[in-house]
């Protein structure tokens, strides 16, 4: 049994979106109904997608950093990126202390800038980036930006609980110009 609805019965008489857009929405979407991680053949099957198509988008939301795939398991999760893309909404409607609140906070009491970076592979896509006021100096990379790992804050951060040899072949892989 599918977890989502048909696409037809979700539709209204509005203007037709565009399809590519459309999907990935509806594989976000998926991964909110289902709560737990897929494979590129679920994700398929459930929507009724070719397995072509559906590669190519979880690929793309990948790239841009919104799904993540877990080589010990062999699934696809969405990141912490697509939580945060409703964040601000979440603060204006029902917290007065939320994530963003205290990173805004922090930020506003460093005058530096504040950001949260996920690693992906041998880079850090930063996912969040906030600052005191549009008139600092701050270091700030916006949105969507990739660092390599081993040259920023924010992915030696994120090495820190990595294993030696692991740390090692990140390193060696990115002076080699690796992925």
């Amino acid at each position: 049994m599918n977890v989502m609805t048909k696409r037809e019965e979700t539709l209204d008489s509005s203007p037709k979106p565009v399809k590519s857009a459309f999907r990935a929405i509806e594989i976000l979407e998926y991964f909110a109904a289902r709560q737990k991680g897929a494979t590129i053949t679920e994700i398929a099957a459930a929507l009724d997608y070719p397995q072509s198509s559906t590669s190519m988008l979880v690929g793309s939301l990948e790239t841009m950093g919104y799904l993540t795939f877990s080589e010990k398991d062999h699934l696809f999760r969405p990141t912490l990126r697509v939580m945060l893309l409703g964040a601000w909404q979440h603060e204006a409607f029902f917290a007065k202390n939320s994530f963003v609140t205290d990173m805004k906070t922090l930020a506003m009491r460093t005058k530096a800038g504040v950001m949260v970076g996920l690693r992906q592979g041998i880079h850090v896509r930063f996912i969040l980036s906030l600052l005191p006021s549009l008139k600092t100096n701050a270091l700030w990379f916006p949105p969507g930006v990739l660092r390599p790992v081993c040259r920023s804050a924010a992915g030696k951060v994120l090495l820190a609980n990595e294993r030696d040899e692991d740390i090692e072949r990140i390193a060696l892989c990115r002076e080699r110009g690796g992925g």
